[in-house]
């Protein structure tokens, strides 16, 4: 947390990572911090993964969140929609936009394969 803290009037944009970072109480401090220096909120969620997951709850739950996700930097073309980890298509883009998942716990089912 130190980093954030020594450099809280050097960003605009804030990227923390959910994974790397320590969890989703260390992301949302984060996000205050970043609220509180007037900078966007953008986590780094880079796969189509638990992190995207992750992702999502945290960036609803964030007034300073940008609008845009980070999704996949590798296959621009065709995103990936998680169904290679998840028994649905959760990551889906339609109309530009990705729906937070609303099941149980973080609202992803993970293939049994």
């Amino acid at each position: 947390m130190d980093v954030w803290q020594r450099n809280v009037h050097a960003m605009d944009v804030w990227q923390p990572d959910v994974h790397y970072i320590g969890g989703v109480s260390r992301s949302l401090a984060v996000a205050r911090m970043s609220m509180e220096a007037g900078a966007r909120f953008v986590p780094h969620s880079p796969n189509p993964s638990f992190v995207a997951v992750f992702t999502l709850h945290i960036a609803a739950a964030v007034p300073n969140a940008f609008q845009f996700m980070e999704a996949d930097a590798v296959n621009t073309r065709q995103p990936p929609d998680g169904k290679r980890f998840f028994t649905e298509g959760v990551l889906k883009i339609k109309d530009g936009k990705m729906k937070v998942p609303t099941g149980a716990g973080w609202g992803v089912a993970l293939r049994s394969d």
